[in-house]
């Protein structure tokens, strides 16, 4: 199933990349090329077929489409990478099957089969996942990704009652890019500081989706390559969509950084964007004169021992505050109309709050600012 010619792997020790004979593999199992990572996923076997066990592995393939990547099934991470053959019949035409029905745009692989010599009916299944220049996707509409260097911010805002073909009207005729960068250009913050990357001077290419209209970074439009370090590409991934049934979407790859030992969460960029999409709302409510409520939704991944880099920034090395103890944050709010035009900064602090008073800096001045 699969003719590429194999590959020297940037990610793994010199050789061919990735196996394609069962000794191949058992010897990347022992020399500890397999331990998963960025770039690569290992399971024993896929669950039975049912609906969690597909969306369990859209999951997986949609994360690893970010960078590009490998699944491999028949691998047991639990007991030492130990090689489990798996039954081949079937199993890559359900992968693929998933990776079309299941991901939001569908994803493009290559199978490479591997035969067990014990039982040729039985073997192991390498996914071939490229490197998607329409990534992040999605999957139950949440974008999937596997930063492990950075956490990444999602803000989600839906009109309340839905409105199908809401936004037809105006960005379903003639140049629908202008009447998009208007849309971004009327959006706003509380805060006085300037943060990257931000809307919409940090976005540069449009698309449409399955479900609308997006304007994306380059770090996220540009073509990569299998295997290539996306830490940089992560930092300033950015993407903005619009949907026709007035839903908006914003993923941003820079939530955190590491700096001096320290996971930093970049204050400014995850309370000013999250302002920019409550605000984006309101003007694509007076773009099609829609007078109902949004449901504003914040998730950010990746946010364990995190600390304020505003409270870092004021109170210096001996007192950083204190860590994030979670693995990520979420939380949703309803605003009507009314109130977002009166301001940004309410609504913010009642999807944000929590979380900055959980690492001690939502009485730090700068962070204030947002709020009010």
């Amino acid at each position: 199933m699969d003719n590429e010619p194999a590959v020297t792997s940037a990610f793994h020790t010199p050789g061919p990349w990735p196996p394609r004979t069962e000794a191949a593999l058992e010897t990347a199992a022992k020399n500890r090329d397999l331990v998963e990572s960025h770039y690569l996923e290992l399971k024993q076997e896929l669950p039975p077929n049912s609906d969690p066990a597909n969306k369990e592995l859209a999951r997986d393939l949609a994360s690893l489409a970010i960078d590009g990547g490998l699944l491999i099934l028949g691998v047991d991470e639990v007991q030492n990478y130990a090689l489990t053959p798996v039954p081949l019949d079937g199993l890559a035409e359900r992968v693929e099957q998933v990776a079309g029905s299941r991901i939001d745009e569908p994803l493009p692989l290559t199978f490479i089969e591997i035969e067990s010599a014990a039982n040729p009916a039985g073997g192991y299944l390498l996914v071939r996942v490229p490197a998607s220049p329409r990534a992040p996707h999605m999957v139950d509409n949440r974008y999937w990704g596997r930063g492990d260097k950075t956490a990444h911010l999602f803000v989600v805002a839906d009109p309340v009652p839905p409105r199908e073909r809401l936004l037809l009207p105006v960005l379903g005729v003639g140049d629908w890019t202008t009447a998009f960068r208007a849309l971004v250009a009327a959006t706003t913050h509380q805060g006085g500081g300037t943060f990257s990357p931000d809307l919409p001077n940090s976005l540069s290419n449009f698309s449409t989706t399955a479900d609308g209209w997006a304007w994306k970074s380059h770090a996220v439009f540009g073509q990569r390559d299998e295997g290539e370090q996306g830490l940089e590409r992560e930092k300033g991934a950015l993407i903005v969509e619009i949907c026709e049934n007035g839903q908006l979407r914003m993923m941003c790859g820079r939530a955190t950084e590491d700096y001096n030992g320290k996971r930093l969460m970049f204050d400014d960029l995850v309370l000013g964007l999250t302002a920019r999409m409550v605000s984006l709302a309101a003007a694509v409510s007076h773009a099609t004169g829609f007078l109902g409520s949004w449901d504003i939704g914040v998730g950010i991944t990746m946010l364990k021992s995190a600390i304020s880099n505003r409270r870092y920034s004021r109170d210096g090395f001996g007192l950083p505050g204190p860590p994030y103890t979670a693995d990520s944050y979420s939380a949703s709010t309803r605003a009507a109309l009314a109130e977002i035009e009166g301001g940004t900064g309410p609504i913010v602090e009642r999807v944000l709050g929590r979380l900055y008073r959980a690492v001690g800096a939502d009485q730090v001045a700068e962070v204030q600012k947002h709020f009010t």
